[in-house]
């Protein structure tokens, strides 16, 4: 079972981070590239943002084909 999504970018992609972090990802830095990380069993942490509601209508469709 899939519990967790993880994102990457590279720290000079500000755009893709932002909306990863507007997304409610949670932001670590390895040293070269940002890894963002969401519960997927706790969806409704999701912040109320466009980019949110975004990333919560992608996985609603892609859940039936992952799970």
């Amino acid at each position: 079972m899939l519990t967790e999504l993880v994102g990457y970018t590279l720290v000079e992609n500000r755009r893709a981070a932002n909306w990863m972090r507007d997304c409610g990802g949670n932001g670590d830095w390895d040293g070269y590239k940002l890894a963002f990380r969401w519960q997927l069993a706790d969806l409704d942490s999701l912040p109320e943002a466009p980019a949110a509601t975004d990333l919560a209508t992608w996985l609603a469709h892609l859940s039936p084909r992952l799970l």
